[in-house]
């Protein structure tokens, strides 16, 4: 019987069989079940605002502030409501066009926090710096980070290790 594995001479995922593997080896599994994941509950929008920010945002720690840019309003009014329900920062996005919107907020408390779950300041480097994180956090992540850099077919990053963390959140 054969199952997928991921190869890691060639760095791919391929069809294995089961007599070939070794411990250690990283296979991968469907769900059983859909997931059921609730998009309303705190850690899912905790990991959706860790998304955006990773996706579209820059951070500044000489000013403290993190700038989110993109090109969809309501995506950023939601931000701006998010950031005000969990870290009280009162903040209204600002309209680069008619339809995109910049927010940029100076805080400490939100820099930090951002910076607890994010490790690396360039796009480039960007990455979390842990996984084990509950399925509503990682799903809101991989949510907030489509939503600034991918689509409903694809994502699209420059960043070799984020790619690799969203093939390992998603293999969840």
């Amino acid at each position: 019987h054969r199952i997928q594995a991921f190869n890691a001479e060639s760095e791919k995922i391929d069809w294995v069989f089961m007599k070939d593997l070794a411990p250690g080896d990283l296979i991968y599994k469907s769900a059983q079940q859909p997931l059921n994941i609730d998009t309303n509950s705190e850690d899912f929008e905790k990991g959706w605002l860790i998304g955006v920010i990773t996706g579209d945002g820059c951070v500044s720690r000489h000013g403290n502030s993190i700038k989110v840019c993109g090109s969809d309003f309501e995506q950023h009014r939601h931000y701006v409501n998010l950031i005000y329900k969990y870290f009280n920062i009162t903040h209204k996005a600002k309209r680069s066009s008619k339809k995109a919107a910049d927010v940029n907020v100076s805080n400490t408390v939100l820099r930090k926090w951002y910076e607890s779950y994010i490790e690396g300041e360039l796009c480039y480097f960007k990455k979390l710096r842990k996984l084990d994180h509950s399925l509503e956090f990682l799903a809101g992540f991989v949510s907030g980070l489509m939503e600034t850099d991918g689509s409903k077919e694809n994502i699209t990053l420059a960043n070799k290790t984020l790619i690799e963390q969203i093939g390992q959140i998603l293999s969840i």
